[in-house]
């Protein structure tokens, strides 16, 4: 494999990366519809560390 090549493929890879995160965040801003719709506490407190988890995993695995 060349070095464009790899260049490219790592440029595939975080065109992914960012699509990813931006989903999870996307999670995480629609919380407070979440809450409207009259979701429990403990659900309210799951989404939200769900959707942090989710953010912060997809940005570590995908580094390395």
């Amino acid at each position: 494999m060349t070095d464009i090549e790899k260049k490219q493929r790592y440029r595939i890879l975080a065109i992914h990366d960012n699509q990813a995160i931006h989903e999870d965040f996307t999670k995480i801003r629609n919380y407070p519809e979440a809450l409207e719709k009259g979701a429990g506490v403990a659900d309210r407190i799951m989404y939200c560390l769900f959707g942090l988890f989710m953010a912060g995993s997809s940005y570590h695995i995908r580094r390395y």
